[in-house]
This record gives structure tokens, sequence and C-alpha cells, in this order.
């Protein structure tokens, strides 16, 4: 049969930490790392979501933890988008135009849109 790497919705859900719930940092990067041993070629381009949820509710991730997983996808050489529809142009208040910028992630791609509507 065709691969399920061709369908256009394969997605691969990586180890996050749930919102508002404490986590053990070392447990959750070791899923992680496992997550990126396992999928490594599966694996076409990580996107992170540094503020997710909705505009009433939104959460950002645990800084350090954001960017020591996007430190670990780059050594597999996986490319990293964060989204920033929901917090960029400076809608996350940190004084930079993206939050990726602010947190110094280095990521491959950024999305943008609501602001410039």
């Amino acid at each position: 049969g065709k691969s399920p790497l061709w369908h256009k919705n394969y997605q691969l859900k990586y180890p996050v930490p749930e919102a508002g719930v404490p986590f053990d940092e070392d447990e959750l990067l070791a899923k992680y790392s496992a997550f990126l041993e396992k999928h490594v070629d599966e694996i076409g381009v990580m996107l992170f979501e540094p503020q997710w949820g909705s505009s009433q509710t939104g959460l950002v991730w645990p800084k350090d933890l954001l960017k020591k997983y996007i430190s670990m996808a780059k050594d597999k050489g996986i490319k990293i988008l964060c989204d920033e529809i929901m917090c960029g142009l400076g809608r996350h208040g940190h004084g930079t135009l993206f939050l990726s910028e602010a947190w110094d992630l280095d990521p491959d791609c950024v999305t943008f849109g609501k602001a410039i509507g």
C-alpha cells in the first residue's frame, strides 16, 4: 500500500506538558528523546506553537523546555517551524516582533498572520 508519509494529514504527536499541570522535566525530555529516536526518519518538520490556546486562554510553553525541545530536534537535522499566528507581531508582550525571537529559539521558519489583516 501507499506509505502514510504521503497522506496529506499524516502527523506525529510528540509528548508535551499538560497545561496547568506540574510535570517532571527530566521525564518529559526522556520521552521526547525516545520519540525523536523512533521517528527521526519520518519527520520533515517540527511545528511548535510557543503560545497555544485561544485568545481567552492563551498559554505559553515553559521557555527553557521549549528551547531544549528545539535544540534536540535540530541536533537530529529536523527543521523547526514556529507557529506565531496567535502571538506574533508583538502580541506576546516581550518587546520583539516574535516570541521565538524574544526567547532566542532560532526557528527555520515562522508563521504569522492575525495582526496583519
